[in-house]
């Protein structure tokens, strides 16, 4: 059993809910392929895996009710720390257009403690699409780690729709995401697409990671899309969004409009919060390319950063149209941006300083200041009570290292268990 970046204390305080009885009563065990694609059957049930289970040469459909009913998932699948390899996951060809993934669509359900292993998830144009859900509505997912993962259109010649596509979720609706990590995903041939949402509302993600994400079938390919948004974590934001102590390493987003290292694009009247995060992609293309968020261009807008920073590059054939930060010009930023500290590598970024009324809202430093844990003016600034701004219970400091997150644990009450 593999559970991706949670610690052993977790681990045994988790134990213990269990054995207190806080955890679901008498769940359905799943042991097999086929009696995953049965919670159909049931789709309000409680079910935990018993074992891992490997789906090669099986065509898996999204669950989503039986005899075709259009249902959500409202139960709770615990993975229990197994692992599910080698989803093969489409809409069937007699089926109306449904969202896809996993599970067609979520409401209230819980998706917990579960490893992905090799997945592919391919839908039809205008449905969202993701490899838990294609979407979720008051979900919770926590303690998830999907390794290797495809996600597509299957309809090459829309490059209009209005698709959202995300590595685990392609629409998010009041959810909370915690834990949750994707390694080594393409995106291909969709016009919102995130490396675990592709569009989110009313969302928080807490200890969100991805590494090695590859956008595929964009410019070269003639398949540029307009007004769309492109983001390591989120593909497009609508509504209030919060996302602490995460990150994206590695990889390359490129296509012609609205590109972000963390999020793509803020719909009108959208707030988004960034804390403890930071992008190490490289994000390429023409207009509204940022190294944290693409673009912003709207009024009634609020952007808050907190200890971010940006060492991926930013590349934008416009160079009115690109910002380390933030992609988009905004002569208005400083009505509606609260930021603490932010900065950028100015040695590995080509580096253009996001301006408000003059002023910087984001520091260029060298690559030695980016990794001097100690340097009183930046990572190791501290408060007027003597603790490090940049919080080392939550930050990895190490000389000639740039910063790193700890492993994100979520805090347990114990007088809850007691």
């Amino acid at each position: 059993m593999l559970l991706n970046r949670t610690h052993d204390k977790f681990l045994l305080l988790l134990s213990m809910v269990s054995f207190c009885g806080f955890a679901q009563a008498n769940p359905l065990a799943i042991s097999t392929c086929t009696a995953l694609a049965n919670i159909k059957n049931n789709m309000a049930a409680d079910y935990v895996l018993v074992n891992d289970l490997d789906c090669q040469n099986i065509q898996f459909y999204p669950i989503t009710g039986a005899n075709g009913q259009a249902l959500s998932f409202s139960g709770s699948l615990d993975g229990a720390g197994f692992t599910i390899a080698n989803l093969n996951i489409q809409p069937e060809k007699r089926s109306r257009d449904i969202p896809v993934g996993l599970f067609s669509s979520l409401d209230g359900a819980t998706i917990t403690n579960i490893n992905f292993n090799t997945a592919k998830v391919y839908s039809r144009p205008d449905y969202d699409i993701g490899l838990i859900a294609g979407v979720a509505n008051a979900a919770t997912l926590s303690n998830i780690t999907a390794n290797t993962l495809w996600v597509a259109k299957i309809d090459k010649t829309h490059k209009d729709s209005t698709n959202s596509a995300g590595g685990l979720l392609g629409y998010s609706f009041d959810t909370t995401l915690t834990n949750v990590a994707v390694n080594d995903i393409t995106l291909e041939r969709n016009k919102f697409a995130g490396g675990l949402i592709g569009r989110a509302g009313n969302t928080t993600l807490v200890g969100g990671s991805v590494t090695d994400l590859w956008w595929t079938g964009d410019i070269a390919a003639g398949e540029a899309y307009s007004d769309s948004g492109f983001g390591g974590l989120i593909g497009r934001i609508n509504g209030d969004v919060t996302i602490k102590q995460s990150f994206v390493s590695g990889g390359h987003i490129h296509s012609d409009d609205t590109v972000g290292g963390l999020v793509g694009l803020l719909n009108p009247s959208a707030t988004v919060t960034i804390e403890n995060s930071y992008s190490n992609i490289r994000v390429q293309g023409k207009d509204y390319i940022g190294g944290l968020i693409g673009s912003d261009d709207r009024k009634g807008n609020e952007i808050i950063l907190k200890n971010v920073f940006v060492v991926g590059d930013v590349v934008s054939s416009v160079e009115e149209s690109m910002g380390t930060v933030i992609g988009r010009d905004n002569t208005r930023l400083s009505e509606r941006a609260k930021t603490g500290p932010s900065y950028f590598d100015k040695y590995t970024t080509s580096h253009k300083p996001d301006l408000t009324s003059g002023d910087k809202i984001s520091v260029g430093l060298t690559t030695d200041q980016m990794q001097d844990p100690e340097n009183a003016s930046y990572f190791g600034a501290k408060d007027a009570q003597g603790n490090y701004v940049w919080d080392r219970t939550i930050w990895i400091m190490e000389a000639g290292e740039y910063p790193r997150l700890q492993p994100y644990v979520p805090p347990v009450d114990v007088t809850e268990i007691l």
